[in-house]
């Protein structure tokens, strides 16, 4: 009655000690950061780790990149084509090739500037600035990966490492019950098989445990492909902060229209927009202007040197066949351009359902596990320690005792598992409703600088 005392109110003194415990870990990893300042060989946070990964990530590298591609297009896009210079000689005599027999024989000098129809060049300018701001906005929701990533990795890797905790005190459970199970067997109270049942449930503990330990090495390996394999040794510090989807007092609706993945196709919109002027202006034509010097030799019947050729034309193109060509084109951009206000609406009702969808998995998880922790987990200890005082008053075989303490294990493990669900949630509820990071900002803040009127 004594041992079964003590085991009860140690175990009891684990569940109460655990924020306490936490506290304490706590404080170790602070003190470790105090001896490595400059975070070399100690610890990460967070949003350390969030920086880092945006910092060195390629694909928000290219995306720059070519978004400055396209802005360098664009500006070439806007200039007039090359003029076209012409040399000939024209109206010479084939019998005896020289240049004085004949007086339309010249030499000619010309150069010919083509001039595209209506606002083409400035529109063509216009369209390729617009499509130059899709690499900023795939920047922005690039970074809102990340940020949703790096927090995926970083949820994954805490709770592998709070499961192992609760093997961790499930071990030290089992090992006395093996010497509950061992001290009633040297008195004749029960047979062996309670002692080698206790022994193989702590041999199965062990085993999990090295499971944890696998998967929680399998998340820190995904956590490094973001952030660098010279991380990989990092203590990774507990949240800091209780984690609370991001409020929603203005309406999803509205919040959403700030997104980058619906900026980006408003952004197609106005190309699309663009692209439809461009093809109007060919209902307008196209001209050029030719200029042409003709150098003459020889002289005149009555001796005067032959006077030169100076010629000066305009060309023009002619519209007339509207209805097979640019009707035709400006229909097909047309209906491009309606094709992306449908994507747009499709996509703003699919994130519109994620958000509702999220905001009632982080509110059902964080009830679920505060009434595993509140209501079952004592319920479950209880148990426990009923059929325990009741295996050492011989009124209970040892399998329910067995069966009580993989039920309090069972109920944690559950309950951790809730946790990590309703903060998943709430990490996607972050990618699609909190407000411009710094870094988010400056990026978008970049692309409306670029952003030219319609």
């Amino acid at each position: 009655m004594k041992l079964h005392i003590q085991l009860f109110n140690q175990t009891k003194f684990l569940r109460q000690a655990q924020l306490p415990a936490i506290r304490f870990f706590t404080l170790i990893a602070a003190l470790i950061v105090s001896l490595f300042p400059d975070g070399s060989d100690a610890s990460m946070t967070l949003e350390e780790a969030i920086g880092i990964a945006i910092s060195r990530d390629a694909e928000i590298k290219r995306l720059g990149t070519g978004s400055l591609a396209l802005q360098e297009q664009a500006l070439a896009d806007g200039q007039l084509p090359d003029p076209v210079v012409k040399l000939g000689m024209l109206n010479l005599p084939t019998d005896t090739f020289s240049l004085d027999q004949e007086p339309m024989t010249q030499f000619r000098v010309g150069v010919m500037q083509g001039f595209p129809a209506g606002d083409t060049l400035a529109i063509k300018t216009e369209l390729g600035e617009l499509k130059s701001l899709s690499g900023f906005y795939g920047q922005a929701d690039r970074i809102r990966q990340i940020r949703r990533q790096i927090r995926s990795f970083w949820l994954q890797i805490l709770h592998w490492q709070d499961v192992r905790q609760v093997y961790r005190k499930n071990e030290t459970l089992f090992r006395q019950l093996i010497e509950v199970s061992q001290s009633l067997y040297s008195v004749g109270k029960v047979n062996q098989h309670d002692v080698l049942r206790a022994e193989l449930e702590l041999s199965q503990l062990t085993d999990r445990i090295d499971l944890a330990h696998l998967k929680e090495a399998e998340s820190r390996a995904g956590l490094v492909r973001w952030v660098g394999l010279e991380y990989k040794d990092r203590i990774l510090l507990p949240l800091q902060s209780q984690w609370k989807p991001p409020s929603t007092a203005d309406n999803p609706f509205q919040q959403l229209q700030r997104h980058p993945r619906l900026l980006q196709i408003d952004q197609q919109i106005q190309v699309s927009s663009g692209e439809v002027r461009l093809a109007e202006q060919a209902y307008k034509p196209s001209w050029g202007l030719e200029m042409g010097y003709g150098w003459r030799d020889g002289n005149n019947p009555n001796g005067e040197s032959r006077a030169d050729f100076l010629s000066i034309g305009v060309s023009l193109s002619m519209p007339i066949f509207s209805a097979v060509q640019q009707d035709r084109t400006v229909q097909s951009k047309s209906l491009n351009q309606e094709t992306l206000r449908q994507k747009r609406l499709d996509l703003l009702q699919i994130l519109l359902s994620d958000v509702e969808l999220q905001k009632e998995r982080a509110a059902n998880n964080r009830e679920r596990a505060d009434y595993y922790r509140l209501n079952m987990l004592p319920k479950a200890e209880a148990q426990y320690a009923a059929a325990l005082n009741a295996y050492q008053s011989a009124t209970t075989p040892f399998a329910d005792v067995v069966r009580s303490a993989l039920q309090i294990q069972k109920i944690q493990l559950e309950r951790l598992i809730l946790q990590l669900n309703q903060r998943n949630a709430i990490v996607q509820l972050d990618y699609l409703l909190v407000e411009p990071t710094a870094r988010e900002k400056q990026v978008l803040d970049e692309a409306q600088k670029r952003r030219q009127p319609q």
